[in-house]
């Protein structure tokens, strides 16, 4: 099992590099007929691009579905040690998220279909650029959240894993629908998501705990069971309020 979930990350993590590679350099070759593919059916019926838009900027499509299904599947596992690897690949799914954010930053500068003008996307019904269109496009912060969170539940329970899945899969599409992102942003942040939530699960599945931090857990589980809830709270709206906060002390202090 812990084999397998080692050879699982690298071949995650191995795919990143490619995918930035055809981001780059083969972006007329992959990204651009896939997403002309999705485009010829924008503003052809109102209805659907209102649902498909709605659809994407749902916060249960950003990550709340798949944290509650998170906490079924560590209901339903019937070992300490399925609950051990769950919880440890469900907090590495969303380091993933802040840590495509943040090689969104570091990386080359990628516009996103909406606003790139070598495209020529034609926005569906009510999309329109609300600020983040100079945001770097590759990879996709939520495709990494949706899709980690997803195999963090397959590890444990198939069942209420492949639910996760269908709802990345639906999210990464109504994003390429809606010109937030391109395919390999997609793929790229599953890839990133996946790989953090299998070498944490790996991790989780190496360690045993002592019998003082066993103590520890047990005499904390409530605490520690509010501030799991709080974090997946602010996972599943993909950390907004404290990047919020975070973005106003940086002014703050640039003021001084």
């Amino acid at each position: 099992m812990v084999r397998r979930l080692a050879w699982l990350t690298v071949g995650a993590f191995a795919l990143l590099l490619p995918l930035a590679l055809l981001r780059m350099n083969a972006w007329p070759v992959v990204d651009a007929p896939i997403t002309a593919a999705f485009n010829q059916f924008a503003r052809r019926s109102e209805t659907l691009d209102t649902l498909a838009r709605r659809g994407m900027e749902l916060y249960s499509m950003k990550g709340l579905a798949a944290l509650a299904l998170v906490y079924a599947a560590f209901v339903d596992a019937r070992t300490v040690s399925a609950r051990r690897m769950l919880v440890a690949a469900a907090v590495g799914a969303c380091i993933s998220g802040l840590a495509s954010r943040a090689a969104q930053i570091v990386l080359p500068r990628l516009p996103r279909p909406l606003v790139d003008p070598a495209m020529h996307f034609t926005a569906p019904y009510g999309m329109e650029d609300d600020g983040i269109g100079h945001w770097n496009s590759f990879p996709s912060d939520t495709a990494a959240l949706l899709f980690g969170l997803a195999a963090a539940i397959l590890i444990v329970n198939r069942r209420w894993g492949l639910v996760a899945l269908a709802i990345a899969v639906l999210a990464g599409l109504l994003r390429i629908y809606c010109g937030r992102h391109y395919p390999t942003d997609i793929l790229a942040g599953a890839a990133l998501g996946a790989g953090f939530a299998l070498g944490f699960a790996t991790l989780a599945a190496k360690w045993q705990a002592s019998a003082r931090v066993t103590e520890l857990f047990m005499r904390w589980r409530g605490a520690l069971a509010a501030l799991a809830f709080f974090f997946a709270g602010h996972a599943a709206m993909q950390f907004n309020e404290p990047r919020a906060i975070a973005t106003q002390i940086v002014q703050l202090f640039a003021h001084l």
